[in-house]
């Protein structure tokens, strides 16, 4: 007993979820393709294929569907919406133009795509920039050409030789940027040179080469490879030493270390450029000597915000810091204000707070006895107020000002100065609301239009004491969504109509027009746009959104939404017995029906049935 009552529960269980499918299925569709490579036909493998709703957010991901493709540039999405989509391919050489597909229900979508190949290039690179004396360094050289043959050559750089030809800056810079892409200045001795052109190319054609430079004395190195039209430049260090830099206010305090060991480096020499904001200079700066433990205190040379460059000696080995350094950490003295609220309104009094610190290797301190100079400044950047305000015993201040009645919205900039330093990003954000003086309506001219003809809307502006708004600008802007129809619970017959949430608008009109002695303004845009496809799989709301104004500027916005249907009449099909044996007949009910009011019927027409197979594994 207890068996047939799980039985019939498991039964009355499997309707309801076939029921609730049947009642909530979207139209879907399936989509093949394959993708080639454009310059010689070959299949295009684990290429990233995205189709995207057209419209919907990037960042969205249930609008988003993506499929890799095979050995064989095979790809395929099954049982998607049945809309139109935003197609885009991803892989690493070849690239193909985002388009527009669209896709109908029940059909499965063929597609044939190449893809182009990108510009050749080739780069090299290194897992690290610095090596010890011990290890032998390895680079890769990946590129995308149709030959592989390059030229490799390895120099070892004498600094103060490139720094003659372009300043210091130049020559220490060369060795902390990544990959340096372009000719490069002369480097000094060369240690190796050699040409390959045995490589093994991906299904794409690009190539990775892996090459063991060998061990090399400490130094610094560039390494360059080149063919007949690309060059890549590397830079690496060979040393036994580290550089470790911590600044605060005017001063850096560096640590030299021994990068196998980790013991302190004791006598090594720290340097920078003579003038660090001068890019050219051609002479170096000596700062310091460490300790014993491995230690020294140096000052920040650049009284500018950029980037100074620390450099570290040690018999041939060397090591290289930048530190960056910005007005703000250059300035000795902090000052910092707020407003006490987030906003106000025109003719409201801002109050606002501020600090005053000096900055020192011991921390904040309390500035002297001083005042602060503050201005304040409009929207448009004009003077309004300037105020001189004490500091106190606790290194604060504090003032007001009042807003004008007829002031403009935005933010006013308040601007705090003491000892030389001046505040930043403090705004006061004045924000204006008044209330409509009219209103808007937008209603279509009919209940609705068939796709292919012009439709229309009446926009309506009336005051709120009753009379019409004559002669204001009106700009339309038009856009629409695929809709479903959903059955109504009202009496008298039609149905609500829903738009498929998250599709995209990707119709777009733009009307101007002015209103009449009424008040009113007729809005007309077509149905169809330029790259529509010819049969729709889906009716369409469309979307008119009004901004009227007048010559004053006052404003006001309001919306309407205009149905549009793909013909005379609707088609629906329902499978009767969607489970079947084999062997068993399908049983479908067709209906054509009014295209708004699916109560009632339009008869005569001719419809045609197909049918297939779909096989799910």
């Amino acid at each position: 007993m207890k068996q047939l009552i799980g039985l019939v529960a498991a039964i009355l269980l499997c309707a309801f979820l076939l029921v609730a499918g049947i009642a909530q299925e979207i139209p879907t569709a399936s989509v093949e393709g394959t993708l080639t490579m454009k310059e010689n036909g070959r299949p295009l493998p684990d290429a990233l294929v995205t189709l995207r709703l057209f419209g919907s957010d990037d960042e969205d991901l249930r609008q988003r569907f993506t499929a890799t493709t095979d050995a064989k540039g095979h790809f395929q999405f099954r049982r998607i919406p049945a809309a139109d989509y935003k197609l885009s391919v991803s892989a690493q050489s070849h690239s193909l133009s985002d388009r527009r597909v669209s896709f109908s229900e029940g059909k499965t979508a063929r597609l044939n795509l190449a893809a182009k190949p990108e510009d050749p290039y080739l780069s090299v690179y290194a897992s690290q920039k610095v090596f010890t004396p011990d290890e032998s360094p390895s680079i890769d050289i990946t590129g995308f050409s149709p030959k592989f043959d390059f030229h490799l050559t390895a120099y070892r750089m004498d600094v103060d030789q490139v720094a003659t030809k372009g300043g210091y800056q130049a020559a220490l810079r060369l060795l902390t940027l990544p990959v340096v892409n372009a000719a490069a200045p002369p480097y000094g001795k060369k240690v190796l040179e050699k040409g390959t052109k045995e490589v093994e190319r991906d299904a794409e054609g690009r190539f990775t080469k892996t090459l063991a430079i060998g061990k090399l004395p400490e130094g610094a190195y560039v390494i360059r490879c080149s063919n007949d039209k690309q060059t890549a430049n590397l830079a690496i260090l060979v040393s036994r030493i580290a550089l470790v830099t911590k600044s605060s206010g005017n001063e850096s305090l560096c640590f030299v270390t021994d990068i196998t060991t980790g013991k302190p480096i004791e006598g090594a020499t720290l340097w920078t450029p003579e003038n660090p904001d001068n890019f050219r200079d051609s002479t170096l700066k000596q700062l310091g000597i460490t300790d014993h433990d491995g230690l020294a205190t140096v000052p920040l040379q650049s009284k500018q915000e950029g980037e100074q460059l620390f450099l570290a000696r040690r018999g041939e080995s060397m090591a290289l810091v930048g530190v960056y350094r910005s007005n703000e950490a250059a300035n000795a003295v902090l000052v910092t204000a707020f407003c006490e609220r987030p906003a106000y309104r025109p003719g409201d009094t801002v109050y606002f707070k501020g600090f005053v610190r000096q900055r020192t290797n011991q921390g904040y301190l309390l500035p002297p006895q001083t005042s602060v100079e503050v201005s304040v400044r409009d929207p448009d950047d004009h003077e309004l107020i300037k105020q001189s305000l004490p500091v106190n015993a606790h290194g604060s201040f504090n003032g007001s000002f009042i807003t004008s009645g007829e002031a403009k919205p935005g933010y006013y900039n308040i601007i705090c100065k003491a000892l030389g330093a001046e505040s930043s990003g403090v705004y006061a954000n004045v924000v204006a609301y008044r209330k409509p003086e009219f209103s808007i309506e937008v209603t279509p001219n009919k209940d609705h239009f068939t796709m292919g003809d012009r439709a229309s809307a009446t926009v309506e502006c009336k005051y709120y004491y009753g009379g019409p708004v004559v002669g204001a600008k009106v700009t339309a802007h038009v856009y629409r969504t695929p809709a479903f129809r959903t059955e109504s619970d009202d009496e008298g017959g039609g149905d609500d109509v829903q738009s498929y949430g998250g599709v995209e608008n990707y119709y777009s009109e733009d009307i101007e027009i002015v209103t009449d002695a009424a008040g009113k303004a007729t809005i007309e845009f077509p149905t169809r746009a330029e790259n529509d496809p010819e049969v729709f799989t889906n009716d369409y709301l469309y979307e008119v959104s009004a901004d009227v104004s007048e010559a004053d500027g006052k404003s006001c916005n309001g919306t309407g939404q205009v149905r549009v249907v793909r013909g005379d009449y609707d088609l629906s099909v329902t499978v009767e017995n969607p489970i079947l044996s084999k062997g068993d007949i399908a049983h479908l009910t067709v209906r054509t029906t009014d295209p708004v009011k699916s109560d009632q019927p339009a008869g005569g027409k001719l419809v045609t049935v197909e049918s297939g197979i779909e096989r799910w594994d």
